[in-house]
């Protein structure tokens, strides 16, 4: 496991990498089973990239030796109607 590595805001250009990385943790729940994906990865790669680009998403990846070897996303989602005024983007 690497021990050195930093982190840094995701950007629309490692969509790439990010779908593959996506595609390997999924792999692992079918663990066993011939896989067969229903969906290519440069589907997941043009969806990455869009949602990187839109706003609503914010992702940070880890980068070891230049590679992004990890990730995580939040997604900003809109709250509930409510009486006051701070209803902004979660």
């Amino acid at each position: 496991m690497a021990t050195d590595f930093t982190v840094r805001a995701a950007r629309p250009v490692d969509a790439g990498r990010l779908a593959e990385l996506r595609w390997m943790f999924k792999q692992e729940d079918h663990e066993g089973r011939p896989l067969t994906p229903a969906r290519p990865l440069e589907g997941a790669e043009r969806g990455i990239r869009d949602r990187l680009s839109d706003g609503h998403r914010l992702a940070w990846v880890a980068e070891t030796g230049r590679e992004i070897c990890g990730h995580v996303f939040l997604c900003l989602v809109e709250r509930m109607p409510d009486p006051y005024e701070d209803s902004a983007l979660l």
